[in-house]
């Protein structure tokens, strides 16, 4: 499969930052290779790369510029005649991308020391070994206390069984991108790579890192029954493609039954299912800095780039990730909740760009090119979203239904070809705060009751409201109302506790006749403007 051009960019910028050493772990030689072997070979200077510090997007969705990221820029160049999509990282001057066949390509150097030594915490082993020297050396390490196991390689290892940490206080570390790990015919598992402890005895402090695998049967990583643990600088490609009884599935990384995992730094592409799937009863868990592509093409669905989905599935966050052309959901929380998604950006999906439910949060938002809704409110009652700006989807900026008490705030929703509402409402006693919306069919429509724009029920473009017709309205409420019956018009109303006052606090209104202005608080009385 082919990354689009704005994918492979992007991609390019997120398998670079898979070398610049985890964030939630220090380590003496700042990851897994030995700077003393070899050197990274310097990339011949090509006129075409792109300069600057800044990123924007032109017409045709290119990328004009580099991406900035923490420790240097990333610029594209692409042969015109093979279609090969590299990028180029400095200052460190590596090289990542997709070739067109959809080849990974890397100038990585291959670990094949470890500064570090052979301690009786550290083992390391060569992949040319097979699964069992590595299982061997978990085992071994996990029965002496814990450690690390330092596998070095590089090429295609294709294996007939998986490779499962199961004791406490234990890591598999890979050796990069150079090395790929996939599942051989004859492995029978649903899972390459794994962290694995048990319904009624849980494993700690596990982690695996520095892994490119691919072509799981269900899972590539699978990590079940585990409490403080992580996975970490990975790349995880092709899963749940082959043609038996688990192609139904297919996750890049999926977690059952976990608490306070962090899943960080790294990518997913072209998984059946979902990128990311945080599932059954994990809770207090972390996504973070994860880059999606071509995920969730399960044509039993759903599926999404990340997703929280399953039973018990609470206060867990997706933070600072990205995810382009999913052909299902971008980012979707389809779980009992409450969990967050903050700071992400989601680029072309098959359905919504992102979706919350369960008293869900979510802030800092953009979403482009959604193939349904820019934003899914379904279900999160009383819940919350601030700075979301949705951009061009088929159908809603965003849709709010189920949800009453939902506040929207800083907010913008702009249509393309959209064919639906700006910001449609069919919950009751949602609030919109500073919300804009413009070029859809209508940018406002509130089939709920006491639909509130900046502290006004059916305030702004909302459109006023029959105020006889406002039941459930509390002491202090305000209110703009439409003109369906006779009275003074254009007033801003009060409630009392008992009937709708003008704003001053003088006469009953009944019924009630305010017109609708954008911006609330200029009332006019009737036949005035």
């Amino acid at each position: 499969m082919k990354l689009s051009r704005r994918a492979a960019i992007v991609a390019g910028a997120a398998v670079a930052t898979l070398t610049a050493g985890c964030q939630r772990q220090e380590t003496t030689d700042d990851g897994p290779s030995d700077p003393e072997d070899s050197e990274d070979p310097e990339p011949e200077e090509d006129e075409d790369m792109t300069d600057g510090t800044s990123h924007h997007f032109n017409e045709d969705n290119e990328l004009t510029s580099p991406i900035r990221i923490d420790d240097g820029d990333v610029s594209e160049k692409i042969d015109p005649e093979t279609g090969d999509r590299i990028i180029k990282h400095e200052p460190s001057s590596e090289t990542w991308g997709w070739k067109s066949d959809g080849a990974f390509v890397t100038n990585a150097v291959e670990t094949d020391q470890v500064s570090v030594g052979e301690q009786n915490n550290v083992k390391r082993v060569n992949l040319d070994d097979g699964p069992e020297a590595v299982q061997d050396a978990l085992s071994t390490i996990g029965s002496n206390g814990g450690g690390i196991v330092r596998t070095y390689g590089s090429g295609t290892y294709i294996w007939d069984k998986p490779v499962t940490i199961d004791h406490n206080n234990v890591e598999l570390w890979g050796p990069g991108p150079a090395a790929t790990i996939t599942q051989g015919d004859e492995h029978d598992e649903i899972y390459i790579l794994g962290i694995q402890g048990e319904e009624n005895n849980r494993i700690e402090n596990c982690a695996i890192r520095y892994v490119h695998v691919e072509g799981g049967r269900t899972e590539n990583i699978d990590v079940d029954f585990a409490n403080n643990s992580e996975v970490t600088h990975f790349i995880s490609e092709n899963s749940g493609d082959s043609d038996d009884a688990f192609a139904g599935n297919g996750d890049g990384v999926d977690t059952d039954y976990c608490d306070n995992i962090y899943i960080g730094h790294g990518i997913t592409r072209n998984c059946r299912q979902s990128g990311i799937h945080v599932s059954m009863g994990t809770t207090n868990s972390t996504v973070e800095n994860v880059w999606s592509f071509d995920d969730a093409h399960n044509p039993d669905g759903p599926g999404s780039g990340i997703d929280f989905r399953g039973d018990g599935v609470a206060n867990n966050t997706v933070k600072g990730c990205k995810v382009f052309d999913s052909e299902d959901f971008g980012i979707a929380d389809l779980s009992d909740g409450p969990n967050k998604i903050v700071d992400c950006f989601i680029d072309g999906t098959g359905r919504d760009g992102f979706r919350i439910q369960e008293r869900g949060e979510a802030r800092g938002i953009i979403s482009r090119n959604a193939g349904r809704y820019g934003f899914n409110v379904d279900g999160a009652v009383n819940g919350k979203a601030s700075n979301i700006h949705v951009i061009d989807p088929d159908d809603h900026g965003v849709w709010i239904v189920n949800a009453d008490g939902f506040s929207l705030s800083q907010s913008s929703f702009a249509a393309g070809d959209s064919t639906g509402d700006g910001v449609r409402i069919s919950s009751d006693d949602v609030e919109l705060w500073s919300v804009d919306s413009e070029g859809f069919g209508s940018d406002f429509t509130c089939a709920g009751d006491r639909c509130k724009f900046d502290g006004v029920i059916d305030g702004g473009p909302l459109g006023g409201d029959d105020l006889s017709e406002s039941s459930g309205a509390e002491e202090g409420n305000t209110a703009l109302s439409d003109d369906s019956s006779a009275g003074d018009s254009y007033v801003l109303a009060v409630f009392d506790g008992s009937s709708w006052k003008y704003y001053d606090n003088t006469d009953i209104i009944a019924p009630s006749c305010i017109r609708s202005y954008r911006i609330a608080y200029f009332s006019f009385r009737c036949g005035t403007k």
